[in-house]
């Protein structure tokens, strides 16, 4: 890994560490708590009629290498859950693309470090 990226991966990790919540990220039965930076991104998606709608997508940063789940490190999937409590109130996204070319998650930086996931709101108690 270059010295760039290793700068870039030192940095993401410093967001995490400076202004990261804590979330349970859950697959079927299994759940576990990560550290995630948190943000909230516009996103340009074509409908099938060729329009170009703009969907809000929340989004969560966190270290690939704490996303184990059974003993054995994974990628997220498209259906997972991550479950952010904030004031007392529990919101439960749902990982998956908001169309178009965004992809279900992706690595943030060149060494692979760290992985963002895109997610919708599908429940909130």
């Amino acid at each position: 890994m270059s010295d760039f990226a290793k700068q870039i991966a030192k940095g993401l990790s410093s967001i995490r560490d400076i202004a990261g919540r804590q979330i349970t990220y859950k697959r079927g039965g299994e759940s576990l708590t990560l550290t995630a930076a948190v943000g909230d991104r516009n996103v340009d998606v074509a409908t099938d009629y060729g329009v170009v709608e703009k969907v809000r997508v929340r989004q969560y940063l966190f270290s690939a290498k704490d996303l184990v789940l059974s003993n054995v490190k994974t990628q997220p999937q498209r259906g997972d859950l991550i479950v952010e409590i904030d004031a007392a109130v529990s919101r439960t996204y749902e990982i998956t693309s908001p169309g178009g070319s965004v992809p279900d998650w992706q690595y943030s930086d060149a060494g692979r470090s760290t992985i963002r996931v895109f997610t919708r709101l599908i429940d909130e108690s």
